[in-house]
């Protein structure tokens, strides 16, 4: 099964709308749909990804925090 999403969490210096500006494109391009929580803490990153998962595959990743939680 092929993941159709991929959920990008912010650093501590980012937010969604660093996320969004610089990954949406590219991601759409791979055929994958960004989701960029508005999440700050690393409690916030993980509740953020429980909270995008539906039992199908998702790509996870982020920017310096982001990166280390996802």
């Amino acid at each position: 099964m092929r993941s159709s999403r991929a959920v990008l969490l912010p650093g501590t210096a980012s937010d969604e709308v660093f996320i969004s500006a610089v990954f949406a494109g590219p991601l759409a391009g791979a055929g994958l749909a960004l989701v960029a929580p508005a999440s700050r803490s690393v409690r916030e990153h993980v509740e953020a990804l429980d909270a995008a998962w539906d039992g199908t595959p998702l790509v996870v990743g982020g920017v310096s925090l982001g990166a280390h939680v996802a």
